[in-house]
C-alpha cells in the first residue's frame, strides 16, 4: 500500500508543472509564432455532476450535484497553454457527507479554425488531484492524474481604440480526468467525465 506525505505530493506536483511548462513555452515562442500576438484568456464553465468510473463510482454519487472548470492561460492562433482547475461535487455513498473533487492541471491547447468565429480545440496535461471540502476521511486522499478533452468555441473579437484586442466566447467542452489517489487509508482510482458549457474572455496587445 502506498503512503505519501504532503511534502512528497508537493514536490511531485511541482515536477509535473516544470515538465509541462517548457513544452508549452517552446510552442508559443517558435519563430513563426513571434509575429503573432499572444493574448491572455480566462473562462469558467459548469456541468451537471460528473460521470464517475472505478473506485470513485463505488464511493461517490454525483446525482443532483454540479461540476465546473476554470482556466487561465496564454494563446496565439493555433496553440495555447492553460492552468485549469476542474472537478465535481458529490455525496459519499452510505454516509451523510458531501465532498468535492479537484484537479489542478497544466494543459496544452492546440486549436483549428473551422470558420472565422468557430474553433475546434483539444486540451490535455498532467494534473494534481485531491478530494476536499469535507471532514470525511475521503478528504485525505490526493494524488496525480491526467486531464484531457475537446470542444468547440464560438468567439468574437473587437480591437479597441487603444489597439488592445478584447474577446468574448461561448464554448462547450467534453473533458475527462484520470485520478490515482492515495492516503494512509488506501488507494482510489477512476475517471470523471464532465460535459461543460461556459464563457471565456480574452485580451492582448
Amino acid at each position: 500500500m502506498r503512503q505519501r506525505d504532503g511534502r512528497t505530493d508537493f514536490i511531485a506536483a511541482l515536477g509535473c508543472a516544470l515538465a509541462a511548462a517548457p513544452i508549452a513555452c517552446f510552442l508559443l515562442l517558435q519563430p513563426a509564432a513571434r509575429a503573432e500576438r499572444v493574448g491572455v484568456h480566462y473562462g469558467l464553465g459548469a456541468a451537471p455532476g460528473g460521470h464517475l468510473t472505478g473506485d470513485l463510482a463505488r464511493k461517490l454519487d454525483t446525482d443532483g450535484h454540479v461540476g465546473g472548470r476554470f482556466y487561465l492561460g496564454l494563446r496565439r492562433p493555433g496553440i495555447g497553454v492553460e492552468l485549469s482547475l476542474a472537478g465535481t461535487d458529490a455525496t459519499v455513498r452510505g454516509a451523510d457527507a458531501d465532498i468535492s473533487t479537484f484537479a489542478l492541471a497544466i494543459e496544452a491547447r492546440p486549436s483549428i479554425g473551422l470558420t472565422h468565429w468557430l474553433h475546434l480545440y483539444v486540451h490535455g496535461g498532467p494534473s494534481y488531484t485531491w478530494l476536499g471540502a469535507t471532514a470525511h476521511p475521503l478528504g485525505q486522499f490526493s494524488g496525480f492524474g491526467l486531464v484531457y478533452g475537446t470542444g468547440f468555441e464560438l468567439s468574437l473579437d473587437h480591437r479597441l481604440p487603444s489597439d488592445w484586442l478584447f474577446g468574448i466566447s461561448l464554448w462547450i467542452d467534453q473533458s475527462r480526468q484520470h485520478l490515482d489517489l492515495s492516503s494512509g487509508r488506501g488507494e482510489l482510482d477512476g475517471t470523471i467525465d464532465l460535459t461543460l458549457v461556459g464563457m471565456g474572455f480574452s485580451f492582448g496587445g
